[in-house]
């Protein structure tokens, strides 16, 4: 409940003084989510969601599935820019250091393997870099490449915040550290299994 005086104050502060900044209208889409931001000292930012606001998002995204799991009851949806630019990176360099990039091994080190494993390094990194109360929005997908029922994959579906402070759901190939094009809606509809 103190976040919600304190971001109040400040909102009405930046209203009087006519602020315009991205901060400021970041903390104004927190505030209609129902959660501050909080942001660390290297400027870092992230909004917490609840495990309903997620589950209701993903739905208005497309996926459509009764095999949704939230493990917890909050997450972190941390800003596009950082993930895309520090996130991304560092896992790929994280294979090439153990010599997993782009080695996919049957049954042993395949697509399932490094969904877990990139969805554990996105937690960790997010967690040694913020002071986060939550894990990252990031989960475990599993659908049918082009609705093909013989063809299913695992990959990777995080939500982020934008620079104008909206939600946004990104797909990433964990064996090459890529994003999927956008929008993903081929992906969205064939999805079978979500783990957050």
């Amino acid at each position: 409940m103190r976040h919600a005086y304190i971001y109040i104050i400040i909102l009405a502060v930046s209203l009087m003084v006519g602020c315009s900044t991205p901060q400021y209208k970041a903390m104004s889409q927190s505030f209609r989510l129902g959660v501050p931001i909080r942001q660390t000292t290297n400027q870092v930012q992230y909004v917490e969601l609840s495990a309903e606001r997620v589950e209701t998002f993903i739905s208005s995204q497309g996926v459509d599935t009764k095999l949704r799991n939230t493990s917890d009851k909050y997450f972190c949806a941390v800003s596009e820019e950082w993930f895309t630019t520090t996130v991304l990176p560092e896992y790929w360099q994280f294979l090439k250091d153990l010599e997993l990039q782009n080695r996919y091994e049957d049954e042993k080190n395949d697509c399932d393997d490094y969904t877990r494993a990139f969805t554990f390094f996105c937690k960790m990194k997010a967690r040694r870099t913020m002071d986060m109360r939550y894990n990252m929005a990031v989960a475990d997908v599993f659908y049918y490449v082009g609705g093909n029922k013989k063809n299913p994959h695992a990959i990777n579906g995080i939500i982020v915040m934008t620079k104008e402070g909206n939600l946004k759901l990104i797909y990433v190939e964990p064996q090459t550290a890529g994003k999927f094009p956008e929008p993903s809606v081929d992906i969205s509809k064939n999805v079978y299994f979500w783990s957050m």
